[in-house]
């Protein structure tokens, strides 16, 4: 009898234990080792080798480079920063910042995100402002590499249904969980329909785009959106796996 009690009461220890195991808070994985960051040149080389790039955005005449430059993010954090719906510093922040008003945005459905405003004209006669409509979508989105375009249509600027403004953003990195990639920027116009304004609409666009992008770098310098250096490692895996899997059911190419 004394035997018998003795096993169950080894039994309840042993379930106890077991209970205890399953409660405690599961083990910290170790992180894997950081090496020396990316070097701007290796970033640039990265870029300048990237296939889809290069057959893209490669022709320099089509596609006129505004802005690049170097961000303490990785690609995750700056789709966070800058695209995702709520983020810090969205197309919506950079349209307040440029005095647009009336400004509303849609969430993101599937690879698509529209934002609407008026636009303060500037030296152009008989109109000073313009509705327009700004059409970001993703063309590739990994944990390595994040390319979007930004369609802009003013719809009562003089001409304005001849052209459109195009933007591409390009964001590399080394690997996906390291908080240094490259960023680059460009332009082109899209004219839709003929025009003997063509090369005047062209050069007065572009150098549009060029003060557009050169000010959103400056605030996003000055106000420390890209110095985001610390950084989980493990939480960085994790989201990326969660974002690849959100991509993958919007239908997101990646």
């Amino acid at each position: 009898m004394e035997e018998i009690e003795a096993k169950e009461v080894n039994v309840l220890e042993m379930l106890s234990q077991s209970e205890t195991s399953v409660r405690r808070a599961p083990e910290v994985v170790e992180q894997e080792p950081v090496g020396p960051p990316a070097t701007e040149a290796e970033l640039k080389e990265l870029l300048n080798k990237d296939e889809d790039i290069i057959k893209t955005y490669g022709n320099a005449k089509v596609w006129k480079p505004t802005e690049e430059l170097i961000t303490d993010l990785t690609v995750s954090q700056f789709f966070d920063e800058f695209l995702a719906d709520g983020a810090p510093f969205g197309f919506a922040q950079l349209a307040a910042l440029q005095s647009q008003t009336a400004i509303t945005a849609t969430p993101w459905k599937k690879k698509e995100m529209k934002l609407n405003s008026i636009v303060p004209l500037v030296g152009v006669p008989f109109i000073s402002q313009t509705r327009a409509t700004k059409t970001t979508s993703i063309i590739h989105r990994s944990e390595t590499k994040l390319i979007f375009e930004v369609d802009v249509k003013t719809h009562d600027a003089p001409y304005g249904d001849t052209f459109t403004c195009k933007e591409a953003w390009v964001v590399i990195a080394r690997s996906g969980n390291e908080p240094r990639s490259i960023l680059q920027m460009k332009a082109r116009i899209a004219f839709v329909k003929s025009t003997m304004w063509k090369n005047k609409i062209e050069g007065r666009a572009i150098e549009g785009l060029r003060e557009t992008h050169a000010l959103w770098v400056k605030h996003v310098k000055a106000k420390g959106h890209l110095k985001k250096k610390a950084v989980d490692l493990n939480a960085v895996k994790q989201e990326g796996a969660s974002a690849k899997e959100n991509v993958k059911e919007e239908g997101v190419n990646l």
